[in-house]
């Protein structure tokens, strides 16, 4: 059975339109085999009548319905927005359904990076003349056919890492560029910061939805992974606007000139966006793997490693589940409640209420690490420009000096709560800050991997501008 959750923590929004009644089976089977348990499902009908025993096979769904009109795609999404409980948006066509990790993976990366969050997908396509097809594709990761009559394919597609500048140009007709599906982990508060979707157009509401979202500053943020299954044939509204025929091409025509006119109102808001790939996944060390396999020997647990502690486990779903280190990403296997394990001590630090270290171990001090809690809005870091500042009125003044009075919150990036962290580490000066590295500003709350690359280069430039000083003073 499928747990409600009073405060969950992704809300998964499912519009159904006419012909995908019967699809939606599929979006809601694999929101119930995610490895992550805690998100809610918002049904929202659009001019459709499912039967009540649909509605008797997923009792934990809210299901909504558009009231005596058609909203659309997007007015249907909205509309489910405004019924989400949680900090979190997934949303998810009805013809279309999740990895069964798609949901873990999204929110572990958000612990890194405070960015809108997509993935690479599985295409399931008709193709007519395969022979030919097959030539196309070499570019991509696999194909498989899956049917008989040889006509349908499996494809591994891979979506386009971010890239903010040409994401403001659009939309180009001569060079368009798409690079996430419309199955991505938003911020609730950036939908709202930007107005949800654009109920009033007939297509390209999602395409229009991130292209604001970029425009907005926010950041994205690609999982080089397949954890959205997309079925290409079934959807209908992918070529409404087109080139298929001439009503469609006018559509599409219609649609860039509508864009075109509403961007030029609105003010681009600088970001600083790597457009980066997932981090890997650290190895294992040879005790972690032993942990997670539980290796004894004379009949006790062997720990050679001081920074393993055995612990009880005491995580409050019932039955196995896989464990794995937020912290040092080891793998424990799969555990249940009361299991006793090796854990790493950064990864009881970060959740010790889940890690229980038994009597006679050394409980590790607590580490400073990111939570998933409600996001806020990205703080805008002003953009210095690359001049020689006159010696006499210089911004560097007091930055760099070894004095004991520092004002860390000169520095780009460091905010009000970034600098009660510093002070409370006994970090006092750049070149402390530059001593910890990228690795270890981003234990620090509020710090991302794009944020602690934008810190550490300013620093570098406040001494790079100050040794120039020093040279012509």
């Amino acid at each position: 059975p499928v747990r409600e959750y009073d405060q969950p923590l992704v809300s998964v929004i499912i519009p159904v339109g006419p012909g995908h009644e019967e699809l939606v089976k599929d979006a809601l089977d694999s929101l119930e085999a995610q490895t992550f348990r805690n998100w809610e499902a918002i049904v929202v009908l659009d001019t459709v009548k499912i039967t009540e025993e649909l509605k008797s096979a997923y009792p934990y769904v809210k299901w909504l319905a558009c009231m005596g009109k058609k909203c659309g795609a997007g007015g249907a999404r909205n509309l489910g927005v405004s019924r989400a409980r949680a900090p979190f948006l997934l949303f998810l066509d009805a013809d279309d359904w999740l990895d069964p990790d798609c949901i873990a993976e999204m929110l572990e990366e958000w612990r890194h990076e405070d960015a809108i969050i997509y993935s690479d997908y599985v295409e399931k396509t008709t193709v007519h003349d395969p022979v030919a097809f097959k030539e196309s594709l070499k570019k991509r990761k696999y194909a498989k056919i899956y049917s008989e009559d040889g006509n349908d394919f499996i494809i591994g597609s891979r979506s386009a890492d971010y890239d903010y500048d040409r994401a403001i140009i659009q939309p180009d007709p001569k060079a368009p560029y798409i690079w996430n599906l419309v199955t991505s982990l938003v911020p609730k508060i950036w939908h709202d910061e930007i107005g949800g979707f654009d109920e009033s157009m007939e297509s390209w509401e999602d395409w229009d939805y991130y292209l604001r979202m970029a425009m907005a500053g926010k950041c994205f943020v690609r999982i080089p992974k397949e954890l959205v299954i997309y079925r290409f044939t079934t959807g209908k509204r992918r070529h409404t606007a087109s080139a298929d025929t001439q009503v469609s091409r006018q559509l599409a025509q219609k649609l860039i000139e509508y864009l075109q006119s509403k961007y030029k109102k609105i003010e681009v808001q600088v970001c600083k966006c790597s457009g980066k790939k997932s981090r890997s996944s650290s190895v294992a060390a040879p005790l972690a793997m032993a942990a997670g396999a539980q290796a004894k020997t004379n009949g006790k647990n062997e720990m050679s490693d001081d920074d393993f502690v055995m612990i009880k486990y005491m995580h409050p779903n019932q039955g196995q589940h896989s464990v794995v280190g937020s912290v040092s990403k080891n793998k424990y296997g799969h555990r249940k409640k009361g299991d006793e394990f090796l854990v790493h001590k950064d990864d009881i630090a970060a959740f010790p209420h889940l890690f229980i270290a038994l009597e006679g171990t050394v409980t590790p001090p607590p580490i400073v690490r990111r939570e998933l809690v409600q996001p806020t809005a990205m703080v805008e870091i002003p953009v210095r420009e690359e001049i020689r500042p006159p010696k006499e009125a210089s911004w560097l003044s007091g930055v760099i000096d070894k004095e004991p009075e520092f004002n860390l919150q000169l520095i780009p990036g460091v905010t009000d709560q970034i600098a009660e962290q510093f002070e409370a580490d006994g970090i006092a000066s750049p070149d402390d800050i530059l001593a910890l590295g990228v690795d270890g500003l981003k234990a620090y709350t509020g710090i991302g991997e794009v944020k602690a690359v934008l810190i550490t280069e300013a620093i570098q430039k406040i001494k790079e501008s100050d040794a120039l000083l020093k040279e012509t003073a």
